[in-house]
């Protein structure tokens, strides 16, 4: 894992986190209660994109504002995965399998700690 892998992955993850939670919520939008479950993945997608313009600027001034998207990101899976995982026997919002959504949470989850990794990661001195 590197700062390029993880910042073309903060480029990804920025665009798709949104469009899936508004695909998988949609019939929710109008419920001011489910607001904040579903605006949670905009913010954590704006902050990886910044992340990823600053890092692409200037590697070594960007790199905190990769990793702090990252860790933003991997905040909200955690809770993400784990309240999924807690209401497993209830039915999702977008009509998928719970355990399907619960994989794939688990999966998002699971990269956004490896590349908060690769964000953190110091680059070696050659030599």
């Amino acid at each position: 894992m590197n700062l390029a892998f993880s910042r073309r992955a903060a480029l990804v993850a920025g665009v798709v986190m949104p469009l899936l939670e508004t695909w998988r919520r949609w019939a929710e939008w109008g419920q001011l209660s489910k607001l904040p479950s579903i605006l949670d993945d905009f913010v954590a997608g704006g902050f990886l994109i910044l992340g990823a313009v600053m890092t692409r600027r200037n590697p070594a001034s960007g790199r905190p504002y990769l990793a702090a998207a990252w860790g933003v990101a991997s905040g909200m899976m955690y809770y993400s995965f784990f309240g999924q995982l807690v209401l497993l026997g209830q039915p999702d919002p977008s009509g998928v399998s719970p355990a399907a959504v619960v994989a794939f949470k688990g999966a998002l989850f699971a990269g956004c700690l490896w590349c908060l990794g690769g964000a953190l990661r110091i680059p070696r001195e050659p030599g």
